[in-house]
């Protein structure tokens, strides 16, 4: 379980009986049962019953149940970007996305090898990457996301041509298996997880941009065409928020914003990006959407919805991936890209200083 930190001016402010022993010198307090947190702090103690501790999850530990509480914390860390551990492998087109904390760079392409398979796993607290199990289908312009502790790496340009290929990954074992693929084989497009489904939006076949949204239910390991977007476009972004799927930016409407609902299949425009572009990266933190680089805005960085302009990336570039771990630490990676002359390995860590806690109750 990952740490994350909650201020205990929040704690106290909902009345939770925490049972923890913090130094006098912070206000800090750690929220899982047994590890400590930066700061050393450490459960203290037998926790009795009733009792109730904070993690950073809504799975609680053994011997305890999820109370309903839960809420957005300040860590009171500085929102900033900093330079991590260079990804080994230098690339774009690829994609991003995080299981347990941990990020995964998956597939695209690099300076020598225009599709690769290479699948590079990021430690944050270690600040260190470890080569995983290849992807099974060489290719880049792919997308990927997370669904129920699984990868789901979907479509793209492999030795074929454009590909629906839709792999999965399991972290627990460091296998891949071959899922129904995508029924419109395509490349550059953007694909989100939202309540338990996969939504694949946009992209580009050798008809030339698309509109399509096809949903793909892994439990039935099925696919299902839903409401195309309003405007065609590939290179995009996309962001689940707050049960809403975002279509963002891309190359045929690099300022348009579209937002969709699955309870009716519908789609709406909504108030456009102030700095359109394409080939950039996005991530959600604690239901704030983010967006940076891309072409139009190689080193821009805002969040919405509304939109605002946050401190610039320091590395400008374009086809790069991103991905946030939300709860325990409430960061952004931007991984990767291509600078205009080179692809890069490049790792830069952005703190939103926001995570979500949960509260559970000793059994």
């Amino acid at each position: 379980m990952k740490v994350a930190l909650l201020s205990l001016f929040a704690a106290l402010a909902v009345g939770l009986p925490l049972s923890v022993r913090a130094s006098q010198s912070s206000q800090r307090v750690p929220v899982t049962p047994s590890q400590g947190g930066p700061e050393g702090f450490r459960i203290g103690g037998g926790v009795p019953s009733g009792a109730m501790i904070v993690t950073d999850t809504v799975v609680p530990p053994p011997g305890y149940s999820f109370t309903g509480l839960d809420w957005l914390a300040r860590t009171g860390a500085a929102q900033a970007w900093r330079s991590r551990a260079a990804m080994p492998t230098a690339r774009f087109h690829h994609a991003a996305t995080v299981v347990d904390g941990d990020v995964y760079a998956i597939g695209g392409t690099a300076d020598t090898i225009l599709k690769l398979d290479v699948v590079e796993r990021y430690d944050p607290p270690t600040d260190s990457w470890t080569t995983v199990a290849s992807l099974p289908t060489p290719r880049y312009g792919v997308a990927a996301a997370t669904l129920n502790g699984k990868i789901y790496a979907v479509g793209g340009l492999a030795a074929s041509g454009y590909t629906g290929a839709t792999e999965e990954y399991d972290p627990a074992t460091d296998t891949w298996s071959s899922r129904a693929p995508m029924p419109t084989a395509r490349a550059h497009h953007a694909a989100a997880a939202l309540n338990g489904r996969l939504y694949v939006i946009g992209g580009e076949n050798a008809f030339g941009a698309l509109a399509i949204v096809e949903e793909y239910d892994p439990t039935g390991n099925v696919w299902t065409t839903r409401a195309p977007m309003p405007t065609p476009r590939q290179f995009l972004a996309a962001a689940a928020l707050k049960g809403k799927l975002y279509a963002i930016g891309g190359l045929g409407g690099p300022s348009s914003v579209d937002q969709y609902d699955p309870a009716n299949d519908t789609w709406s425009v909504i108030a456009p990006m102030p700095n359109g572009r394409w080939g950039h990266g996005s991530a959600v933190v604690n239901d704030v959407a983010y967006s940076m680089g891309g072409e139009g805005g190689r080193t821009a960085f805002d969040q919405f919805h509304p939109w605002a302009a946050l401190a610039p990336m320091p590395t400008a570039r374009y086809f790069l991936a991103a991905a946030a771990v939300a709860h325990g630490s409430g960061k952004i990676y931007a991984i990767g890209g291509h600078s205009g002359s080179s692809a890069l390995g490049t790792n830069e860590e952005f703190d939103t200083g926001l995570v979500i806690l949960f509260a559970h109750r000793r059994n």
